[in-house]
């Protein structure tokens, strides 16, 4: 049987890429990264963390990260005791040998079990991620005010910022990699994790920021999440009636921030999340397939995250967060017991070129 350990430790010999380097850029501890090479699974404090440490290096080395999972659940059932009760038993030489094959061809059979169900997993996973045939929907308008809100746009969309001269209208161009808005001062390009600011009125000063939060390298029909909102010296704006019928009003929600590291580029950080209680734990790592387990005391959940990590919480209180980065370790206020959270933790970059690592609570 083949060694994750061993895999793990060639690979990186291979792209001449030293422990400490590989610690530095994935966020986890040249302690743990050793552990794996060796295969020292006393050293994690659970298999969560482990499987989770293991998921994220195999991904870093360009490896089979999946079937580096699969070889350490082999390596512990091998090495599982049998019961003792089993020996007691007096059977044949030839009763042995057939209890090893049936072992073995039972063994292989889980494996390709398992292989079959998480495929099927993971695809079932994938249609649940929405996406929209542009050619057959309509165009949504959302209403930008000093007040940031978080909405998903695609192409063909208006933003509408209704200024007491006159509105002013914002298009969405394409959500292909990047975003690409028409704007009056000309077509501004937005990348991931950017909050770009630009001029709307052409007098030199910029009055309007733009995040871009999510966005897909593969599919443009998945749109772009983005929170938009207008600057303190923007021009007053028109008094915008209840009953307007624009369906971005409902999108209006309160926002708080906590800068946690502040940085001059951005790089992975790890989440640790211990469980206290029961919970119904939600959460997606950049743009990946968004995960869903009912959890319990004693549970783990370990991951890294190149830009971004979102958590939906149904009982806040019930959820130890951490975030290790730059060689700390931050413990974040997730809420109190029975408490609904949706929490982004994410990278910003400012308009001065510093990148910050915040998390932001959204009601």
């Amino acid at each position: 049987m083949e060694s994750f350990g061993k895999l793990l430790s060639a690979k990186r010999q291979e792209k001449n890429i030293d422990i400490e380097t590989v610690a530095r850029e994935t966020a986890i501890s040249v302690q743990f990264l050793r552990a794996l090479e060796e295969e020292d699974l006393d050293v994690f404090p659970a298999p969560t963390y482990l499987t989770g440490f293991l998921h994220n290096y195999g991904d870093y080395l360009g490896l089979d990260a999946d079937y580096l999972v699969k070889l350490y659940h082999a390596k512990v059932l091998q090495e599982t005791p049998t019961p003792a009760e089993l020996f007691h038993i007096r059977k044949s030489v030839w009763f042995f040998i057939l209890i090893g094959i049936l072992s073995a061809a039972a063994l292989t059979g889980l494996v390709f079990l398992g292989i079959w169900g998480f495929n099927k997993w993971q695809a079932s996973r994938t249609e649940q991620i929405t996406t929209i045939s542009l050619e057959q929907r309509e165009a949504n308008t959302f209403i930008i005010t000093k007040e940031p809100i978080t909405c998903r746009v695609y192409k063909g969309d208006l933003l509408i910022v209704p200024y007491a001269s006159g509105n002013i209208e914002l298009k969405v161009l394409s959500t292909d990699t990047v975003l690409s808005l028409s704007t009056p001062a000309g077509t501004q390009i937005i990348e991931l994790g950017e909050d770009l600011s630009f001029d709307l009125n052409k007098d030199g000063v910029n009055e309007i920021s733009v995040f871009l939060s999510d966005i897909s390298a593969e599919d443009p029909n998945r749109g772009a999440e983005i929170r938009p909102m207008l600057k303190d010296n923007s021009e007053p704006l028109a008094q915008i009636a209840d009953d307007s019928g624009i369906e971005s009003a409902q999108a209006l929600s309160a926002v708080t921030e906590r800068v946690l590291i502040n940085s001059n580029r951005a790089y992975p950080f790890t989440f640790s999340a211990e469980i206290r209680d029961k919970v119904l734990f939600r959460y997606q790592i950049d743009n990946g397939v968004q995960s869903e387990e009912f959890l319990a005391s004693g549970d783990n959940i370990v991951g890294t995250a190149m830009n971004r990590c979102r958590f939906w919480l149904s009982n806040a209180g019930a959820v130890k967060l951490q975030v290790q980065g730059d060689g700390q370790t931050i413990p974040l206020d997730v809420g109190k017991s029975g408490a609904v959270l949706v929490q982004d933790i994410l990278w910003v970059k400012e308009s001065d070129g510093v990148y910050k690592l915040i998390v932001t609570s959204v009601d």
